[in-house]
């Protein structure tokens, strides 16, 4: 099914305005001072990318085998035959 132009746009901007709806209802809604000073460091930190670098970098220095795996599996999905 095709669509056209038009009709792409106008689900564009519905949803970008149920959106922007939503965001300013949850600002309004929930702003406290408390919360603030706990997720602006968080979203910063987040925003840069250093959490994943740092969590990269302990993980470089905790490897983990296949055997060492919760699940079980050895890294692999376990394939059941069919019944």
């Amino acid at each position: 099914m095709r669509r056209n132009g038009t009709e792409v746009c106008l689900w564009q901007h519905f949803f970008h305005t149920v959106d922007q709806s939503i965001l300013l209802w949850l600002q309004d809604a929930i702003r406290c001072p408390a919360l603030s000073a706990l997720l602006v460091p968080l979203t910063i930190v987040g925003e840069g990318g250093i959490i994943w670098i740092l969590i990269s970098a302990v993980m470089l220095f905790f490897p983990q085998d296949q055997e060492d795996r919760l699940d079980g599996t050895g890294g692999h999905a376990a394939v059941l035959p069919a019944q």
